[in-house]
């Protein structure tokens, strides 16, 4: 397949570029008409990025790098593992790297730059995306036909040829389900758009979501230089310390996204427009009811730091127990060392809330949920009233109830 015309256009219609330097590294275009015209819209092939580029290390010294502790590694066997397409994490013995097959396997590298000074100055040739967004610089080595597989990143890549020859196949659209039970998120079905063949100081740019699948034609080192987009979940969580089940309440892991990009004067400031867009994605799930319900009960029912109650180390009373309990009538009083709300979400779920912790809960369960929050004291008689009488909810019920005693947030009365 050949590249496509809109692909190859490199022009100048960016009014914004028209005293700035052109810069061979994207194939003659200005910094701003590549972020105008290409960055998170569309890729491009740059013949030529870096002309008679020389690549940054040898195989031998990359598997030494991969030997060594601290150092972040992963080899992927595509055969001769395990499993297809298995992953195994470095730091790897010297032996195992030198017992590799002659096909069919990539050593990757990440954070290139925390060990190479040269790797460093690549990363700054990029510096006309902010710095910020800048991830980290990896290489791959693969023998002749060594792949990590048809995937879609959820982020910017640049991938540099450093040496040798890859093919790299793209398809902006097709089905994205993935092969089920393996180690990387691979796509089940790939039909290329479009191909090339990548030889040294050549460089594909690729936005985020489009399918891409690079082969080693020949021995081959490819540097991917990645430029992270933080998602919607990921800042929520740390912005407001919300776990990982309010967080899944979003409805899309949407990432941050900037196709307007202007060049900045200096790549280091966080600019006001990048603010405005997080503050955007941070306000959206807030707007929605149930994670803020959620977010309070877990809230307002924490305890002061140093005030924690320790597990009581009491056995799980026995079904009988309880029952006999309910059944006598004998008083159950609950705990002052504890707070406790519950919280009824929009579609119904029920949620328990105790010293800051959210128990789950089927909604069938309500009726005892809101006597155990509201009342102090409790006659037995009358919790078992409020219970379901037969299957899945009624041990559910007597769970709850077991595990409250066990922990010392309900006690029976002497």
């Amino acid at each position: 397949m050949s590249r496509s015309k809109r692909h190859a256009a490199h022009h100048n219609r960016s009014p914004r570029g028209k005293s700035a330097p052109k810069l061979t590294l994207l194939g003659g275009l200005t910094a701003a008409e590549f972020l105008a015209d290409y960055w998170q819209k569309r890729p491009l092939l740059i013949r030529g990025a870096i002309p008679n580029f020389q690549t940054l290390l040898t195989p031998d010294q990359l598997a030494g790098l991969a030997t060594e502790d601290g150092v972040e590694a992963r080899l992927v066997m595509e055969k001769g593992g395990a499993r297809p397409w298995q992953v195994e994490r470095g730091p790897f013995p010297r032996e195992r790297l030198e017992s590799l097959p002659r096909a069919h396997w990539s050593l990757l590298v990440s954070n290139l730059e925390h060990w190479l000074e040269d790797a460093g100055r690549l990363l700054d040739e990029f510096n006309f995306v902010p710095l910020w967004r800048a991830d980290d610089l990896m290489v791959s080595l693969a023998p002749p036909g060594g792949s990590v597989g048809a995937h879609v990143d959820s982020y910017d890549v640049f991938l540099l040829q450093g040496f040798g020859r890859r093919t790299w196949q793209i398809a902006s659209g097709g089905d994205r389900a993935l092969r089920p039970g393996i180690d990387l998120r691979i796509l089940k079905k790939f039909v290329p758009d479009e191909s090339w063949d990548l030889e040294p100081g050549d460089m594909l740019y690729l936005p985020p979501g489009v399918a891409h699948h690079g082969v080693a034609v020949t021995a081959s080192m490819t540097y991917s230089i990645g430029f992270r987009a933080p998602s919607q979940r990921d800042m929520l969580a740390h912005f407001f310390g919300l776990p990982e089940a309010l967080t899944a309440l979003v409805a899309t892991d949407a990432m941050y996204q900037d196709p307007g990009l202007p060049l900045q004067a200096n790549p280091g400031a966080i600019n006001p427009d990048a603010v405005d867009a997080v503050t955007a994605m941070l306000r959206a799930p807030l707007e929605h009811k149930d994670v803020v319900g959620r977010w309070f009960g877990r809230h307002v029912t924490r305890l002061p730091s140093g005030m924690e109650v320790a597990p009581s180390g009491r056995r799980l009373p026995s079904v009988a127990t309880v029952q006999r309990a309910l059944t006598t009538g004998r008083q159950l009083w609950r705990s002052d060392h504890a707070r406790y709300a519950h919280y009824t979400a929009t579609d119904g779920s029920l949620y328990l809330y105790i010293d800051g912790e959210e128990y789950p809960l089927d909604p069938k369960l309500s009726p005892l949920v809101e006597a155990l929050t509201a009342r102090r004291s409790h006659h037995g008689r009358a919790l078992k009233a409020l219970m379901p009488r037969s299957g899945r909810a009624a041990e559910a019920a007597l769970t709850l109830m077991r595990q409250m005693l066990r922990d010392g947030y309900l006690y029976f009365a002497k």
